[in-house]
């Protein structure tokens, strides 16, 4: 469904979706350094300017960024054409994106190869609702032996990171919600339980495996205050640990 030129939805394989904003640089940044660690800021601004470029083509490509960029070069050798690593202005970014296949960049910014055909085993993280280029670069991070981020730039200029993580959080900030769920198994309040149940609910992500135990406790006494008050209310799923949680996901106090 396009109006004016612009896409409003599309449907693919029976999916309806609507186009995402555009990536931008402090996200695509920080999302890159937390994906692969050994990247610098200046290995960031230079792998973003690749990127940066490449969106701004008016047909799909990828471009990966791995750890171990000039060794996945030369694996990947008989289904890429290799090259010294260098950096990669807007005008040379134009030309290799003609190739409908991936560039690969290393930790420093440096094109290692272009035309790369991605490989990866199939698993469960893939989706019929995508194309073949957002899968491949799916199945390629999930087998990848170093660090490593996709980013999949569709024809329609939708722009996906492959992996893309959740926003960090304060830590003081989910304390001081867990804080306040204590209060209100003492002094409970209608308002307050929905407060905070809105928000745990939306972050419980983040919450380990000892605080998810807390909270499913918590929940049961809410459950029963708020059938007493005979109101409506939300039930909410049991809190669970993620197992991909990690202090990645805290911000620096």
């Amino acid at each position: 469904m396009v109006h004016g030129g612009t896409v409003l939805m599309r449907v693919l394989h029976g999916v309806a979706s609507i186009p995402r904003a555009r990536v931008q640089k402090e996200a695509f940044c920080n999302n890159l350094r937390r994906v692969v660690t050994a990247v610098s800021e200046e290995g960031a601004e230079r792998a973003w300017a690749v990127v940066s470029a490449a969106i701004e083509q008016r047909h799909g490509t990828m471009v990966v960024m791995s750890a171990a960029g000039e060794e996945e070069a030369k694996r990947l050798g008989g289904q890429a054409t290799v090259v010294r690593p260098r950096y990669l202005s807007p005008d040379l970014v134009e030309c290799v994106s003609e190739i409908d296949r991936a560039i690969l960049v290393d930790s420093t910014g440096r094109c290692c190869a272009v035309g790369v055909i991605l490989d990866g085993p199939a698993g469960a993280e893939g989706t019929a609702a995508r194309g073949a280029r957002y899968n491949s670069a799916v199945r390629y991070v999930a087998g990848a032996n170093a660090q490593t981020l996709a980013v999949v730039i569709s024809e329609d200029g939708d722009v996906d990171m492959i992996p893309l993580l959740k926003s960090q959080i304060r830590p003081s900030d989910l304390s001081a919600i867990l804080e306040e769920v204590g209060r209100l198994r003492d002094s409970p309040t209608s308002d307050g339980i929905r407060r905070v149940m809105k928000w745990l609910d939306a972050h419980r992500f983040y919450l380990s495996a000892e605080q998810c135990a807390k909270m499913n406790a918590a929940m049961k006494e809410f459950d029963e205050f708020i059938e007493k008050e005979r109101e409506l209310w939300i039930c909410y799923a049991r809190f669970t640990p993620d197992a991909s949680m990690n202090e990645s996901y805290f911000l620096e106090e």
